[in-house]
């Protein structure tokens, strides 16, 4: 019996699924990041069903990116119908995406579908992707490319570990992630990382020293 994972802030939704998937598969149930860490160590899971709102830690695309970067199959649960996940949840690597309209039908639908290696878009949330791809990415020199890579590392490095990696000052980091914000119009490295995706940039075009490399836990304060 195959193991699917649910990762959802509210227990009611969670005793949902599993009432339901009860004589199909074994089901696990995490309601935090450090839950679903603990699942996935413990457990050969073989799709994740995924939340993209926890009360207490925001924005769940963090945890999107975490679980494709570790080649799970993800299908996004969201709880306010077709919004900013649509247009940035496949960027991240999910499968599927099904906002809260969507009935168990539809969920079996995805699940088969994501369990046999496919992912699946409605007609509406193609043409989105699809146009987004459309978008160019900025004209970035080499350096920029390299310091864009290693922030798509998980958890995202600061400066300094990014100075060690490519042997260059942290003062000089600084100033061309000034200068790959203006590029792509942001303030802030999370919203670099929206906006690169959402053009179409992947780590990938270009390989990343960073994303390869081990980050040693940090000493507590």
């Amino acid at each position: 019996m195959q193991t699917i994972l649910i990762v959802h802030p509210y227990e009611i939704v969670c005793e949902g699924i599993a009432l339901h998937y009860r004589n199909r598969f074994q089901v696990i149930i995490s309601h935090n990041a450090k839950e679903m860490r603990a699942a996935l160590h413990q457990h050969e899971i073989a799709a994740v069903l995924l939340s993209l709102q926890f009360p207490e830690e925001g924005d769940g695309l963090y945890l999107l990116e975490e679980l494709a970067k570790q080649a799970h199959k993800v299908i996004v649960l969201s709880t306010g119908g077709v919004d900013y996940g649509t247009r940035l949840c496949f960027r991240y690597g999910a499968y599927a995406f099904l906002d809260r309209q969507r009935n168990f039908h539809d969920l079996d639908d995805a699940l088969d579908k994501v369990l046999q290696g496919h992912r699946v878009l409605s007609g509406e949330m193609m043409n989105e992707v699809m146009s987004e791809m459309h978008t160019s990415v900025p004209n970035l020199n080499s350096k920029q490319v390299e310091i864009l890579n290693c922030l798509f590392a998980v958890p995202m490095p600061n400066n300094d570990e990014i100075a060690l990696t490519l042997k260059v000052s942290p003062g000089r980091i600084k100033n061309i992630l000034t200068q790959t914000f203006v590029k792509f119009g942001v303030k802030s490295r999370h919203a670099l990382l929206h906006e690169a995706r959402r053009v179409g940039y992947f780590p990938n075009m270009h390989p990343s020293r960073m994303a390869a490399k081990p980050r040693k836990p940090r000493a507590a304060a």
